[in-house]
């Protein structure tokens, strides 16, 4: 996987909850339609998809299983990965 930002995993990761979640019945989405529900500016959005080599098409956008698969390959979602987890709980005791 190439080096990718912090800030662009976390969009990208809200796009692809976008798609998978919110988005029923339609096989498009635009640029637009994303930055409108974040509140984010649409270019951002069409650069970040951009950088996972989905092409749109202007008045069309993007077509969705594409653009889920594009995002889950360039955060490798797809792959297995070894996890250690460290929990750590504080108590408050009141006496």
């Amino acid at each position: 996987m190439d080096t990718v930002s912090n800030k662009l995993i976390e969009r990208l990761t809200l796009y692809h909850c976008i798609l998978t979640h919110s988005i029923q019945g339609k096989d498009t989405i635009s640029s637009f339609e994303i930055s409108s529900l974040l509140r984010i500016d649409d270019s951002l959005v069409r650069k970040d998809i951009a950088s996972c080599g989905v092409p749109g098409r202007p008045k069309y956008g993007y077509k969705i299983d594409e653009l889920k698969k594009a995002i889950e390959n360039k955060l490798s979602f797809r792959e297995k990965k070894d996890v250690f987890l460290v929990l750590s709980f504080k108590k408050n005791i009141s006496i």
